[in-house]
């Protein structure tokens, strides 16, 4: 009976050993299995991020990977990788498209094309335009954050499909009107009028960024001034009165984060 005993400790013992060694797989899936068998690779980061020379998935990952979590890149970056799964084909309800990018066909490592657009970074339109399949090699463009800490992708209509096999065309993304985009939308370094609309576009549609963020313009019109019966006000702010870039103040509050209540007090004026 204590053979039979110590016996089935060791058992125990040994199982605790073998799951407890278990490989825990990267959020970022740095090791790729060739689909032929035979031992692990590893795909090495390569590309810069240019036109010119793309990252490759294993490329984009590393650079997504010192962003943090849910901070979006400044720049546009080109992506070129093969696509493993499609989760939202072009259709020309949205215009848009989700699919999932990897290095090798066995997509063990993973980065996610999320709703953006079609070639030449417009909607897709024409059932007839070419579409994606499992198995093309794309290259992608836009700016890319980690979701949540755990899914690399590209910002939500803030990137589009630059080539598929080849097929399509580099569209390089305009400046804004009115200058560079500038400050980092703090107190003290306030956005200017481009560095905003850069911001906004990298949220994608009717999404509300999850900070406060500081803006410095030029009131170029006035919808509805300062009013004692609503408190609010909504006008149009650009980099300069000559500049055609727009951002909108949308029914915000007075001075202090409060109410507008004394029509004898400062009020807005082109």
């Amino acid at each position: 009976m204590k053979k039979l005993f110590n016996y089935l400790i060791a058992t125990a013992l040994m199982a605790f050993t073998f799951t407890s060694c278990e490989d825990v797989p990267s959020p970022f899936g740095d090791i790729v299995k060739p689909d032929s068998g035979g031992e692990e690779v590893v795909i090495e980061p390569s590309g810069d991020g240019t036109e010119a020379n793309p990252y490759n998935v294993a490329g984009v990952l590393e650079f997504i990977s010192g962003l943090g979590a849910d901070t979006p890149s400044t720049k546009d970056v080109y992506v070129k990788g093969i696509i493993t799964e499609i989760t939202e084909k072009f259709g020309t309800q949205y215009g848009n498209a989700t699919f999932i990018m990897s290095d090798t066909e066995s997509g063990a490592n993973k980065f996610t094309f999320y709703r953006g657009l079609y070639i030449g970074n417009v909607k897709y339109s024409k059932d007839t335009d070419t579409n994606i399949k499992e198995g093309d090699v794309v290259v992608i463009c836009g700016k890319v954050v980690n979701y949540k800490g755990n899914t690399p992708e590209t910002s939500q209509g803030g990137a589009y499909v630059v080539s598929i096999n080849g097929q399509g065309g580099g569209t390089t993304p305009p400046t804004p009107s009115g200058g560079d985009p500038k400050g980092t939308g703090t107190q003290t370094d306030p956005f200017n009028v481009a560095a905003a609309l850069a911001y906004v576009e990298s949220l994608g549609a009717d999404v509300t960024s999850t900070n406060d963020v500081y803006i410095s313009g030029e009131i170029t019109e006035v919808t509805e001034p300062f009013g004692t019966q609503f408190g609010n006000a909504t006008f149009v702010i650009s980099d300069d009165s000559s500049a055609s870039n727009k951002f909108t103040f949308f029914r915000g509050l007075y001075l202090g984060n409060v109410k507008y209540t004394d029509p004898s007090a400062l009020n807005v004026k082109k």
